[in-house]
């Protein structure tokens, strides 16, 4: 959870329920199995959970990297227990989508990486605008919760997440039958989850929303998030209904 800022979560909760939560293994969320972790499990994992919350009505779903895969997975998999899915940094998966770059993997796979080289994942900064933004989110994270690491889930997740783009097809087979309002969000320089992935998703779905934002890597949300909030606010409010 460490990874939604204060900021964003604020501005959400003005006129709505927010509700964030830990995959199993991470933070305080214990997980007592075994078993290889999938995305698709991640996503039966959301449903369980929103379905003892017992909320009443279809809740909104917005997941960002890793959790936007897990959003596009609950779409496909269960769209009709959701109402509008936002998809931040996503993914299908699949062998049809752009995997992680290899200077992303080696950053993620490499104990003794720099925080320098952990920024440059998520912020290009060859632009002085994701520069800067680096900067604040160096200097001030806004961290709305500080999660504890658990270096064995990050590793469950890791291998996952490969399976997700090399192995496992479920979700990007169901994708064409998404019927969920879809706001995709991105960065134009990602090497985490490169563009394509969402644009992947873009062409296989009706009515899609698609942003996508220049200069920007893996934390476009964040290097823009006044106009991403606007364009959130834009889309949950909007209704196709005549």
């Amino acid at each position: 959870m460490s990874f939604w800022s204060a900021e964003l979560l604020e501005s959400l909760a003005e006129d709505q329920e927010v509700i964030i939560f830990d995959n199993r293994g991470m933070g305080y969320t214990k997980d007592f199995t075994t078993k290889p972790l999938t995305v698709p499990l991640m996503a039966n994992d959301t449903l369980a959970f929103v379905e003892a919350l017992e909320l009443g009505v279809k809740p909104n779903l917005l997941g960002l990297s890793l959790g936007g895969f897990i959003a596009t997975a609950s779409a496909g998999l269960h769209g009709e227990h959701y109402n509008k899915v936002v998809i931040v940094s996503g993914s299908a998966g699949s062998p049809e989508s752009e995997a992680p770059s290899l200077q992303a993997q080696q950053v993620f796979s490499d104990p003794n990486a720099t925080e320098l080289d952990q920024l440059n994942t998520s912020f290009p900064l060859q632009f002085p605008v994701a520069a800067e933004a680096a900067c604040r989110r160096f200097i001030d994270p806004d961290s709305a919760v500080y999660d504890t690491y658990n270096g064995t889930t990050f590793g469950r997740q890791a291998l996952a997440i490969l399976d997700y783009f090399y192995v496992e097809t479920d979700v990007w087979d169901a994708v064409p039958g998404i019927d969920n309002d879809l706001l995709l969000v991105g960065g134009e320089d990602d090497i985490v989850v490169p563009i394509q992935s969402l644009r992947a998703i873009a062409e296989r779905v009706p009515a899609p929303w698609l942003v996508v934002f220049k200069e920007a890597g893996h934390a476009a949300m964040n290097q823009y998030l006044p106009t991403f909030l606007q364009i959130l606010d834009t889309f949950l409010s909007f209704s196709t209904d005549v």
